[in-house]
C-alpha cells in the first residue's frame, strides 16, 4: 500500500475507502482456502468448454454438460492411477522449485521444539513447524512449505511432503474424481405428468423488411457477376446429378481462368451472365445460338430492311 500510495494518491484512497483488502490484498487472503491467486479462470475454462452446447436448447445443452462433466471425472480418475508418489505432478514440480529457492536462506537458528529463525538478506523469518506458521504468511496462504520451511525442514532432515496439506495428495484428488454423475433416461422414456405445457417463447415481428438469408449451393455454377466488388470466386465444388463430370470440370476451370484474367488484366471488364442456363460469355437473348470455336455466334441476326427505303445519314449531307 505504501508504495501505491508513493505512485499514485488517488488510486491508494480509492482501494482503501471502496475496496475490501480480502478481495484484492494476498496478505488478507483467508487461509483456510489454501490458494493465494483470485482470478475467474474457472468460470473462462468452465465457458470455453460448453461453448459449443450453450445455443442448444435447455434440456439438451444440460444434457451435454452432464455427459461432459461425467466423461472428465473418468478421465483423470484413469489418469491419476499411473501417478507415482504421494503428491499430484502439478505440486511436486512446485516443491521442486521451493526447494532450489532455499538455497538463498544464508543461515538458521534452530531455538529448540520444531522453531526456526531463518535469514535471508538482512530480514529475518520466524518459522514454528508445529503450528505450521511461517512470518512471510506463504505458507499458511498456499498450505505449501516456503523456501523458509524448506531450509528448516532439511535443517532437521525429515521429508518435505510430510508438511503439505492433504488436499494435494493423490488420494485426494482420486476420492473427488471417484465420483458418478448417474444417467438421465431419455425424453421418451420419462413419466407422463398432468402439467402444463411449456410453449415457446413469442417471436416479435420487426418492423420493416426481414432480410434475405442466401445460402450458397455448392452445386451451383461459378459466378462472377461480382468482380467489381473483389469477392474471391467459389470452390469447384461437386458436379450436379446427371451432368458430365469432366466437362462440368473443364467449364469450371475455363471461368477460373477468365477471373484470373480480369481480375489481372482488365479489371474494367463486366462479365456477363445468362439467366436461363446460369452461364458465362452470353445473356438470355442469345441462348442457344450456334457459336463457332472462339465463341462467336454463326448466324447473327441482320436487320430487316424495307425495299425502296433510303437509309438515313446522320449529321450533315456530303455535298
Amino acid at each position: 500500500m505504501e508504495k501505491i500510495r508513493d505512485k499514485d494518491p488517488g488510486a491508494y484512497h480509492w482501494l482503501r475507502d471502496n475496496e475490501k483488502l480480502e478481495l484484492w490484498a494476498r496478505f488478507k487472503f483467508d487461509p483456510t482456502l489454501k490458494c493465494d491467486d483470485n482470478t475467474n479462470n474457472f468460470v473462462e475454462s468452465f465457458n470455453h468448454a460448453i461453448l459449443k452446447f450453450r445455443g442448444l436448447p435447455i434440456l439438451t445443452m444440460l444434457e451435454e454438460i452432464r455427459k461432459l462433466i461425467g466423461s472428465r471425472f473418468v478421465t483423470r480418475f484413469d489418469k491419476s492411477q499411473r501417478w507415482n508418489g504421494k503428491l499430484v505432478p502439478y505440486v511436486h514440480k512446485k516443491l521442486m522449485h521451493i526447494e532450489m529457492e532455499s538455497r538463498n536462506c544464508t543461515n538458521l537458528i534452530h531455538a529448540g521444539q520444531e522453531e526456526c529463525d531463518v535469514i535471508e538478506g538482512h530480514t529475518n523469518f520466524t518459522v514454528r513447524l508445529k503450528d505450521k506458521f511461517c512470518d512471510c504468511r506463504k505458507w499458511q496462504l498456499t498450505s505449501l512449505p516456503c523456501k523458509h520451511v524448506a531450509r528448516c525442514i532439511f535443517r532437521m532432515k525429515p521429508q518435505l511432503e510430510d508438511y503439505v496439506d492433504e488436499c494435494f495428495s493423490v488420494d485426494t484428488y482420486q476420492n473427488l474424481c471417484n465420483h458418478i454423475v448417474h444417467l438421465v433416461a431419455a425424453p421418451q422414456m420419462w413419466e407422463k405428468r398432468n402439467l402444463l405445457a411449456l410453449d415457446p417463447p413469442y417471436a416479435k415481428k420487426r418492423t420493416g423488411k426481414p432480410p434475405q438469408h442466401k445460402k450458397d449451393n455448392p452445386c451451383t455454377p461459378l459466378y462472377l457477376n461480382q468482380v467489381h466488388n473483389k469477392s474471391q470466386p467459389k470452390s469447384l465444388g461437386l458436379a450436379p446429378p446427371g451432368t458430365n463430370f469432366i466437362s462440368y470440370l473443364c467449364n469450371r476451370l475455363f471461368i477460373l481462368s477468365i477471373y484470373i484474367t480480369k481480375c489481372t488484366m482488365f479489371p474494367f471488364v463486366i462479365l456477363i451472365r445468362c439467366r436461363t442456363c446460369k452461364q458465362l460469355g452470353h445473356n438470355a437473348a442469345t441462348y442457344g445460338r450456334r457459336r463457332d470455336a472462339n465463341g462467336r455466334l454463326v448466324d447473327k441476326k441482320r436487320r430487316k430492311q424495307t425495299e425502296g427505303r433510303v437509309p438515313k445519314y446522320r449529321g450533315r449531307p456530303k455535298e
